[in-house]
């Protein structure tokens, strides 16, 4: 399966106004009002409109933005002007004269970067679960061949192994130079552990041992790197809120709302930290701040849609986040006072995020994974004495194409068991040494995938999701067995 990481900047803002009229007309009575220097604020507000609705039309819409800053400035309000002209430049990039012209009204201290969307690595090895550096040049990732924590540099593609030791969760320290993370290589008396490792490999050690059956995840660093965020908890009953001291490993519970879910983040200044979490009877995620001292919290993002915290912008004034409330989902953003939302919410991005987010830079540039979908199952003979491959690979099938995963040999070693990804319900597919296949649709309400074939030759043991929303992989080991 090939994936790519990429990343965007963030900035854009946009109104949303009512729908029905003709924008060109719309536009035109905009330009009336302009010049004849009338009802100015009107004027702005129609230009606005067709910003907001004209998708189909780029050259107007970018006009319109344009004009927007120009009106802002003969008003005199320069900070609406800079944020429209900022507007074009971001959100209108293939209208290359008006983005000159946008930017040789902007003082050079706030032209925003070049917001194109750019890979910045391809490749089968691409780790879906890395993390960039605040400063963007590195990213964190398992090694899943070796089991190794390594760091690739973006400009230059060197990877360098930190530690032999894999994990999850990997989450740089605000100044870069260390690294905490969940390790996986652990004793079956030890659920998790969260370490603490330099990003050149040295002083590796354990800051927090869970013996409780519990799942522990570092989320992220203070920016003083004296604490660490943490969620612990069962991954389907109660997580909660930690903060755990980076020297001594000593643990202060934060008072959170709901089941926290698996991102959060200090504020810029270290007062509060930000989470999103699902309330009870509930499965859409929204976004909650905790006062670090635990004095108070509010709630910043709550909305009927999912909600998912992405970080904070440049000046730390406004947190970023994703959500489907307009039926794709989008990156919006809200400004933060203190831990409280100080406006609404307003949409950055247009475009839908074409991938899985994977963090924000301090600049802020969001990294994200694209991912093809495209998996198969293949078989080869081999030779177990010389540990070497002596056929070349062939698909087991000509069905399903692209859309196999996690294949097990059954237990007489005559089948192949797999997952087929795309089916509406889960579906395991039985191929014979015939050729022939046999479906299987277990009573689950979602599969994971397949973890072996049970010796009896008449089950297959699967991690996923029972209809009463009993999970697979909770750290109870609850495995569902299947019965082909």
């Amino acid at each position: 399966m090939t994936r790519t990481i990429c990343c965007i900047f963030l900035g854009i803002r946009l109104c949303i106004p009512a729908q029905g009229e003709d924008m060109l007309e719309v536009f035109e009575r905009a330009r009336a009002l302009q010049a004849g220097n009338q009802n100015l604020p009107e004027a702005i507000h129609l230009y606005a409109q067709v910003v907001a609705q004209a998708k189909s039309q780029r050259a107007l819409a970018a006009q319109a933005q344009y004009q927007e800053g120009v009106l802002y400035q003969r008003l005199g309000r320069r900070t609406e002007a800079r944020q429209a002209f900022q507007a074009v430049i971001r959100g209108f990039p293939d209208q290359a004269p008006l983005v000159r012209l946008a930017r040789s009204r902007l003082p050079a201290n706030t032209l925003p970067p070049v917001t194109a969307d750019h890979a910045v690595w391809t490749g089968q090895e691409v780790d879906e679960f890395s993390t960039p550096s605040p400063d963007g040049r590195f990213l964190a990732f398992q090694d899943w061949r070796t089991g190794s924590l390594k760091i690739r540099e973006l400009a230059s593609g060197e990877t360098r192994t930190i530690t032999r030791t894999g994990g999850t969760g990997f989450t740089f320290s605000h100044d870069g130079k260390k690294i905490a993370y969940t390790s996986l290589d652990v004793s079956p008396q030890i659920t998790g552990e969260l370490r603490i490792v330099n990003t050149d490999g040295a002083n590796e050690h354990v800051i927090y041992r869970e013996t409780q059956r519990l799942s522990p995840q570092v989320l992220d660093w203070s920016p003083d790197v004296k604490h660490l965020l943490a969620c612990i908890g069962r991954l389907t009953v109660q997580r909660t809120l930690f903060l755990i001291d980076s020297q001594t490993g000593d643990l202060k519970p934060l008072p959170t709302t709901g089941n926290v879910a698996d991102r959060g983040l200090f504020s810029p200044d270290g007062g509060f930290v930000v989470y999103q979490s699902v309330l009870p009877g509930d499965h859409v995620k929204q976004i909650y701040s905790v006062a670090v001292d635990g004095s108070h919290g509010a709630p910043i993002v709550k909305h009927p849609a999912n909600n998912e915290l992405l970080g904070w912008s440049p000046d730390g004034a406004r947190m970023v986040f994703l959500t489907d409330r307009s039926g794709a989902r989008e990156i919006w953003d809200v400004p933060v006072k203190s831990g409280v939302a100080a406006g609404d919410p307003e949409m950055v991005r247009r475009e839908p995020l074409p991938g899985e987010a994977i963090g924000m830079t301090r600049r802020g540039a969001l990294f994200y994974v694209v991912s093809t979908g495209q998996s198969d199952v293949f078989t080869a003979e081999v030779d177990p004495e010389a540990r070497s491959v002596v056929s070349p690979p062939k698909p087991l099938s000509q069905r399903f194409v692209g859309a196999k995963n996690w294949p097990v040999w059954s237990a007489d070693g005559r089948s192949i068991l797999y997952l087929f990804t795309r089916a509406e319900k889960p579906q395991i597919v039985i191929t014979g040494e015939d050729g022939r296949d046999r479906d299987v649709f277990p009573r689950l309400s979602f599969l994971y995938h397949l973890l072996r074939a049970h010796p009896d030759g008449r089950s297959v043991f699967v991690k996923g999701t029972a209809p009463d929303g009993l999970c697979g992989n909770d750290p109870e080991e609850h495995f569902d067995e299947v019965q082909p």
